[in-house]
């Protein structure tokens, strides 16, 4: 289930993510993470978080 909290047509930021509960520290999440199901809830805002992890997936590395 993906689910996102305060979402409207302003708000298209996300301000932070949890996948079962549990905060994501990443801006990505597995195949293996979206393979074992769950519940992903974004919580989104109307300005970009410029606090977050910007810590890219390891493949996403290949190409910058």
């Amino acid at each position: 289930t993906v689910k996102a909290i305060n979402n409207t047509k302003d708000n298209i930021y996300i301000q932070s993510a949890t996948l079962n509960g549990e905060k994501l520290e990443t801006n990505f999440i597995t195949h293996n993470q979206i393979f074992e199901g769950g519940e992903l809830v974004f919580k989104m805002g109307s300005m970009p978080n410029k606090n977050t992890n910007n810590m890219m997936a390891p493949s996403s590395k290949l190409y910058n």
